[in-house]
């Protein structure tokens, strides 16, 4: 199986992607907008099948806001 896996900064065009997974995850309501943030999300086989949402604090530390796998 050859699968290509990419790992890209997400911005309002990925949104209906990361829509669709956090609906088949269960884990919330699709985002309406993107949010404000750093979002990243992995792609397999142009499908987004990851994502996260991180807010960094002061240089030292990284709250994980969002995750969907």
């Amino acid at each position: 199986m050859n699968q290509r896996i990419v790992t890209r900064k997400a911005d309002r065009r990925h949104l209906h992607g990361i829509n669709r997974l956090i609906r088949e995850t269960n884990i919330g309501s699709p985002m309406k907008q993107m949010e404000e943030g750093n979002f990243w999300f992995v792609r397999m086989d142009g499908r987004i099948v990851g994502y996260v949402g991180l807010e960094f604090i002061d240089g030292k530390t990284v709250l994980l806001k969002h995750l969907a796998v």
